[in-house]
């Protein structure tokens, strides 16, 4: 697909990729947001497990560690490269020289198209590692609820009959 720079293309899109950008950072915020809260809230109940004498929660995987160092390079480059495209196509609308310039509004289409995917894939990898977190959480209040039912069946008065003895306890 054939895609030449016009005035409504360079004004549309002008338009379109920083707002693109703007609901990026909104995804890429509430991303960040989730994991310090994650990373708190792990802490919390650790330092509650070590002090209650509990089992401890599963701490965040190292999988995750990297996935988020990973997202921040990838968010970076694709902030560098809408700052760039953004100014190609303020030079090109300020211009008094303007050809189609072929190269520039691939250029630019492929950014804005890159762009609107992060968005979709940051939330929904956003929302999947939030459901794993959660998993693990129910697994170990499930732990806790076990181990918890345990100790009081161990504590629980054990009621005998006497051999040859009619009545129920």
């Amino acid at each position: 697909m054939a895609v030449e720079m016009t005035e409504e293309y360079a004004s549309a899109m002008v338009t379109v990729l920083p707002v693109i950008m703007l609901v990026a950072l909104v995804e890429f915020n509430n991303a960040n947001a989730a994991y310090r809260n994650t990373q708190l809230e792990y802490t919390q109940a650790l330092l509650q497990a070590v002090r209650n004498g509990e089992i401890e929660p599963i701490p965040p995987s190292k999988w995750s560690r990297r996935a988020r160092e990973a997202a921040y390079m990838y968010w970076y480059a694709i902030v560098g490269l809408h700052i760039y495209a953004e100014s190609l196509l303020i030079q090109w609308l300020a211009s008094t020289e303007r050809g189609p310039d072929p190269g520039t509004a691939e250029f630019v289409r492929a950014v804005g198209a890159w762009g609107f995917l992060t968005v979709i894939c940051g939330f929904v990898i956003n929302v999947w590692l939030t459901r794993k977190q959660r998993i693990a959480e129910v697994m170990r209040l499930e732990a806790l609820v076990r181990q918890e039912r345990a100790v009081r069946a161990a504590q629980a008065p054990v009621l005998r009959v006497p051999p040859g003895s009619d009545q129920a306890p």
